[in-house]
């Protein structure tokens, strides 16, 4: 069942993503919960390896 179909609001959207950062220990925001509203589809995408964000470096040499 849809989370907003069913009474969901954004402040209720904001407790539920931080209690599955919490307890999964990841970072999940509101805009995953409005892309995948149902339990379903957000478990999927959960379970989905995450890429991870390259590494920041200095730049060296001249600049532009």
């Amino acid at each position: 069942d849809n989370f907003f179909t069913h009474g969901g609001h954004s402040l209720l959207a904001m407790r539920l993503t931080n209690r599955i950062n919490t307890t999964l220990n990841t970072h999940t925001t509101i805009h995953t919960l409005f892309q995948h509203p149902t339990p379903a589809e957000l478990a999927k995408h959960l379970a989905e390896p995450r890429r991870e964000r390259p590494v920041l470096r200095r730049r060296t040499g001249p600049r532009p």
